[in-house]
């Protein structure tokens, strides 16, 4: 009516009169909108007047169509974003004109680095930066939108955090996917981020060319840090230090986001080319807790078993869009192989009894040693028949530590909310894992709902134990850096295992082939002690056996350290050699009490690797002449604080990596025998003379100082004053500090010596090299 006015100025004789009849025209119109246009449309009709409709697009173009469900899939991808696994974890949105909750994913990176990684992976598709990020779908958050985050990678964060404080330094050092590519070839390979490649540039100096630089290399540096203790604090270091944490934290972050991007990939592609085959992917969910709306004070405090329920997720996947989603509730509280195997019987029953035609089955899940990744649940790729008898062929890939999050989070998530909102509605009442079961089938018609009891459980624990007991599983050397394991189908009761899966990656394929290893899966006999009586066809055996090893042993210049016992407590002598003042009975024993102090959360975990009960077994492990297994071993590695380095001619294994101090000793599969190593060098070394106010070199575990004899101390110990050093130029510095720097060593750490300082305050030495490759020697090959 406005423009109808404006239109027609002569009816008024000034705007302000036809402002007034506007004014009371509005005032006499209808209140609601819909009546309101009524009466309009119906006077412009009385009165000759006729609309133009403002043009409306309809409907996008169907190239744009797909650019955008190209982008809605690419946020959705579980290497862009992670799934929340909460019950609070939810967005409202509206499908199809009707609500619906779909479970949070949070965003692994900010919109623009998302932006950069998509134009990186689809350059052909024109897109610019805002209309990416209103893309975004509304559940995929960014992590600002978020509550608290948990469950987190301990490498990426302790990562994250030190590259994000030395930014704030100085904005000129790379963030932390940049410092990761400067550390490889360009372009990388699987033997790049394998730690396996000759030609990939120095870790040390990539650090201090890229980031040590910016930094003064007077001053203390903190940054926040996870521990091992689950404990964040901030953490002082001087200009040195800080050098060699960020260089341990590129090499291990070189690796580990390898692995963690690569097995995300192989699921994902795995799931465009399934064929006669399907994919299995599982975890367990967070117990639920059984509450009740309007709780007294007594229920409110009350905590039992009785009140957990266990949630086993898992989504078998039969093509890219056709999958079936399984949770298994259960009131068993024991969360180990037999748990894990019952459960996969369940589903496979229900998959197999849908009469699809399944040859292979593919099995995804994270790598907890107690539940999935141990030698007992991967001797069944060799018989798969134990979990249905139609399986044919199996394969088992695990995600990278704290890295298995995917839809099977969402999954429990959505089962719990359903549940829990039909409590606080007080529409049932749940005391027993049964009827958690019952209702959460009703709440969750998409979701197949089994309910497996703990007598069902132990029936298969019963049957297992005994099949496990005739056919004793063998411990796969290293198992922690394999993350893809199956069946050798040539050989019987082997199988194939890999750093990484091995599935649709043609770029990778050779390389793939390559990283392939053998392992038996069962032995003959328990791991027990080997017999002393042997005969004369043994005898000669064995020092074959010797031979061999010590040809092993002379590639890597090292040689045979005296004779070790073949008492049953060989590895405890040979592990006495290199502890010095260390009797093997006291190695042993502080072995067996770090087991008896754990708390019984890892004493659970560590029972899925034993065929019998943890108390058992640590009562046998404190008598002499027990041999140890690879759970003593790894124990004693704890309790001393100590990495150490099994040498085997069919691959070394480093346990307890992250320990400063190092130790080495051999393994002879074949006898069943640990040997005492050294270095050939160190055999044959002289006793060094020290002699007072002169320089030495000592070994401080990671490092080596030069430091002054002041004065000889009692038992083979030196008071010694020392200099700190520092790069310049390439050429190592040595400095008295501001305030003196003395220590007391025992002589078995001066390694070379004496020492001649070249310079006036600011020394040089000319014989560094020699100190260095002294120094190098007397690390132990990983």
């Amino acid at each position: 009516m406005a423009s109808l006015l404006k239109g027609r100025p002569e009816a008024f004789s000034t705007r302000q009169a036809a402002g007034k009849a506007l004014k009371k025209l509005k005032q006499a119109l209808p209140s609601t909108p819909r009546r309101r246009k009524s009466v309009i449309q119906q006077l412009a009709k009385e009165h000759g007047v006729t609309f133009i409709e403002p043009h409306v697009r309809k409907r996008l173009f169907p190239q744009r169509l797909d650019t955008e469900n190209v982008v809605k899939a690419f946020f959705e991808r579980d290497d862009i974003s992670r799934q929340l696994p909460g019950r609070k974890d939810f967005v409202t949105v509206i499908q199809n004109g009707k609500k619906e909750r779909i479970q949070k994913k949070i965003l692994l990176m900010n919109v623009m680095e998302a932006y950069r990684l998509f134009k990186e992976e689809h350059g052909e598709i024109k897109i610019g930066k805002s209309k990416f990020a209103s893309l975004r779908p509304k559940h995929v958050c960014i992590c600002s939108d978020t509550d608290q985050n948990v469950c987190c990678c301990i490498y990426h964060e302790n990562f994250t955090l030190m590259i994000e404080a030395l930014r704030k330094i100085n904005k000129d050092i790379p963030y932390e996917e940049e410092l990761l590519n400067l550390a490889v070839c360009s372009p990388s390979t699987l033997s790049c981020h394998l730690g396996e490649c000759n030609q990939c540039p120095d870790v040390q100096e990539v650090v201090s060319n890229s980031v040590m630089c910016y930094l003064d290399s007077n001053s203390n540096f903190t940054c926040p840090q996870w521990s091992k203790a689950s404990e964040k604090n901030n953490v002082e270091t001087n200009f040195q230090e800080t050098m060699i944490s960020l260089t341990a934290h590129v090499r291990t972050m070189v690796k580990h986001s390898f692995i963690a991007k690569h097995q995300l990939k192989q699921i994902k592609n795995l799931k465009e080319k399934l064929n006669n085959e399907v994919l299995l992917q599982e975890d367990f969910s967070e117990n639920f807790n059984i509450k009740q709306q309007n709780e007294i004070m007594s229920a409110h405090w009350k905590t039992s078993d009785s009140s957990k329920v266990t949630l086993f997720t898992a989504i078998i996947y039969s093509s890219k869009t056709d999958y079936t989603s399984y949770v298994v509730v259960s009131d068993c509280q024991e969360k180990d192989k037999y748990t894990v195997a019952t459960f996969n019987r369940k589903i496979f029953k229900d998959t197999y009894d849908s009469n699809q035609p399944i040859q292979h089955v593919h099995v995804f899940s994270d790598g907890a040693s107690g539940q999935f990744k141990n030698c007992f649940n991967l001797s069944l790729l060799t018989n798969p028949k134990l979990l249905h008898d139609q399986i044919q062929s199996m394969d088992w890939s695990f995600f990278a530590t704290a890295h298995g999050k995917g839809p099977i989070d969402g999954i429990g998530g959505t089962v719990k909310r359903a549940v829990w909102r039909r409590i606080l509605q007080q529409r049932v009442i749940i005391n027993s894992a049964s009827e958690f079961a019952e209702i959460a089938k009703e709440t969750c018609p998409n979701i197949k709902i089994f309910y497996i009891s703990k007598e069902e459980i132990a029936s298969v624990r019963e049957e297992l134990e005994q099949y496990w007991n005739e056919n004793v599983p063998k411990t796969i050397a290293d198992t922690r850096k394999f993350h893809f394991f199956k069946q050798n189908c040539n050989v019987e009761a082997e199988l194939e295992v890999a750093e990484v899966s091995m599935f649709s990656d043609p770029e990778l394929e050779e390389q793939l082939v390559h990283n392939v290893q053998m392992f038996k899966t069962q032995q003959k006999q328990s791991s027990k002690e080997p017999s002393q009586h042997k005969s004369v066809s043994e005898t000669s055996e064995n020092n074959s056996n010797f031979t061999d090893f010590e040809k092993y042993l002379d590639d890597k210049g090292m040689v045979l350290d005296g004779d070790t016992p073949k008492d049953g407590n060989c590895f405890f002598w040979a592990l006495s050699n290199q502890l010095k003042e260390v009797k093997q009975s006291q190695i042993r024993q502080s072995t067996v009490n770090y087991l008896m102090d754990l708390p019984l959360t890892k004493k659970d975990v560590l029972a899925g690797f034993l065929t019998e009960s943890f108390d058992s077994y640590v009562q046998r492990m404190a008598k002499d002449g027990i041999w140890a297994d690879h759970v003593a071993i790894d124990a004693c590695s704890e309790a001393h604080q100590v990495a150490i380095t099994v040498l085997q001619q069919s691959g070394d294994v480093v346990i307890g990596k992250n320990f400063d101090k190092k130790v080495t000793v051999g393994y002879i599969p074949e006898i069943q025998h640990y040997v005492a190593v050294t270095l050939k060098a160190k055999a044959n070394e002289q006793p060094i003379q020290l002699v007072v106010e002169s320089y030495y070199a000592v070994d401080y575990v990671d490092r080596f100082y030069v430091g002054r004899i002041i004065s000889p101390a009692a038992q083979g110990f030196w008071k010694m004053k020392f200099l700190h050093q520092h790069s310049r130029c390439g050429v190592l510095h040595f400095l008295w500090p501001e305030r003196p720097d003395t220590d007391t060593v025992h002589e078995s750490n001066i390694f070379f010596g004496p020492v001649t300082l070249d310079g006036c305050l600011d020394y040089t030495i000319f014989n560094i090299e020699d100190i260095i490759s002294a120094f190098r020697a007397r690390t132990m090959p990983c």
